[in-house]
C-alpha cells in the first residue's frame, strides 16, 4: 500500500514538471478531492502555457499509520516544498511558491479492482 502512495507521488511530480496529468490520473480514485483539484490546476496551467521552475515537493518517511478492515490503510508521509515560480508562456512570473518545512500528509489507500490506489489525501 505504501507503493501505491509512492506511485501517486512520483506521477504527480512528473505531472507538474511535464504539465501532463495522464499518468497521475491512473493512480487515484474518482472522488479524491485533493487529487482531482491538483490535476485540474495542472491541466489549467498547461492549457495556459504555464511552466513551473523549482517548487518540487520533497517526500520522506512513508509509514503505515493504520490498517483498515477492507484491505485499505492510512499512510503518513512527510512533505516539504522547495521554492518555485510559475511562469506564463512569455516567461513572466505569475506566482511564487515559498519553501515550506516538512509537514505530515495522510494518504488513504485501498485496493480497487485488484490494484491499490489513493482514495483520499489530507495534509
Amino acid at each position: 500500500l505504501i507503493a501505491a502512495v509512492l506511485a501517486y507521488i512520483e506521477a504527480n511530480e512528473r505531472a507538474h514538471s511535464s504539465m501532463n496529468t495522464d499518468e497521475v490520473k491512473k493512480t487515484f480514485a474518482k472522488g479524491c478531492i485533493l487529487c482531482e483539484r491538483d490535476v485540474a490546476r495542472v491541466d489549467g496551467w498547461a492549457k495556459s502555457g504555464y511552466t513551473i521552475v523549482g517548487g518540487q515537493v520533497v517526500w520522506s518517511r512513508p509509514t503505515m499509520s493504520t490498517r483498515g478492515a477492507n484491505g485499505g490503510a492510512l499512510v503518513r508521509v512527510m512533505a516539504s516544498m522547495k521554492a518555485g515560480v510559475l511562469k506564463d508562456a512569455t516567461g513572466k512570473t505569475v506566482e511564487k511558491f515559498r519553501a515550506s518545512p516538512p509537514n505530515p500528509a495522510y494518504f488513504q489507500v485501498r485496493p480497487i479492482k485488484g490494484q491499490a490506489i489513493v482514495i483520499g489525501v489530507t495534509s
